[in-house]
């Protein structure tokens, strides 16, 4: 039986989240001038405490192997799970800033039934190199934008939204990464839009090690080549050089921690190259 007093579910994928992951349940629950939300927490074979963290909130927390874990499969299967009218999927390491996260986030749609879902801005972590807080922050800008065209499906899971209503007839594209883009693409085509609610904000940044960094840019060529993602990475060649060239540049500023996230950068522009080149 449909539970009407929930308006929103929020659904979040974890594995081994780590001690941080209290601070991203504490902020999801601290949120105000919101309807009553359910949270669903989708775990995929955690071993590192993260369980006992989830069970210190009134979270519903769902186990499934980690063999079936599937970007796009697991969160179609949140999504089946959700009593909200409104869906929100939020990462493990993404912590909403302030109260007003999830108000800013689900009001667009509130607004306009047009809008088929919504996503945050990003901020990088404190601990973010500063060439990575630069390229986050350039990439998720602090102006509000609607998306209408199908050729601009900007759209991020790390912190987004869908109309249930939308979403049961349009579900995320069953693909190993890149769900939340296709997505984006195919309810635009259906006519449609998305909104970049840039007042809701989490922050997020990566630390990848270099074979950590290859293989999520592996998976982003793959995805890019999928949606048709012009191939516009370097040579090898030209990636190292560029490396060498910032380096320098962030070397004689003393800056370590952009040296080291200039050299992941490179791993991740070779993953993305091989996996663009990959044969489908």
């Amino acid at each position: 039986m449909r539970l009407a007093m929930i308006k929103i579910s929020i659904i979040i994928l974890s594995k081994n989240a780590g001690a941080g992951f209290a601070d991203t349940l504490t902020a999801v629950y601290s949120q105000q001038d919101v309807p009553s939300f359910e949270v669903i927490i989708l775990d995929s074979g955690s071993t590192d405490g993260t369980l006992d963290v989830c069970a210190k909130f009134p979270a519903k927390v769902i186990q499934i192997p980690p063999a079936e874990f599937h970007h796009g499969r697991t969160r179609n299967y949140g999504a089946s799970l959700a009593e909200g009218d409104y869906i929100v999927f939020l990462v493990q390491d993404a912590t909403p800033v302030g109260p007003s996260w999830l108000k800013n986030l689900v009001a667009p749609l509130e607004s306009n039934d047009k809008i088929a879902g919504a996503y945050s801005r990003n901020l990088p972590r404190p601990d973010a190199s500063m060439r990575q807080a630069m390229e986050i922050e350039q990439y998720f800008q602090p102006n509000q934008q609607l998306q209408t065209s199908p050729t601009d499906h900007t759209f991020s899971n790390v912190s987004s939204v869908v109309r249930k209503r939308v979403f049961d007839q349009i579900p995320f594209p069953t693909v190993g990464f890149g769900e939340d883009q296709l997505w984006a693409k195919q309810v635009l085509e259906a006519g449609y839009f998305i909104q970049y609610a840039a007042s809701s904000v989490v922050v997020h940044s990566h630390h990848d090690d270099l074979d950590g960094a290859f293989q999520r840019g592996y998976q982003e060529g793959c995805h890019a080549k999928t949606i048709g993602h012009p191939g516009w990475h370097s040579s090898s060649a030209v990636i190292i050089m560029e490396m060498l060239w910032e380096l320098f540049r962030w070397a004689i500023r003393k800056d370590m921690k952009s040296c080291r996230y200039s050299i992941t950068m490179a791993a991740w522009h070779l993953g993305f190259r091989k996996g663009y080149a990959a044969k489908r």
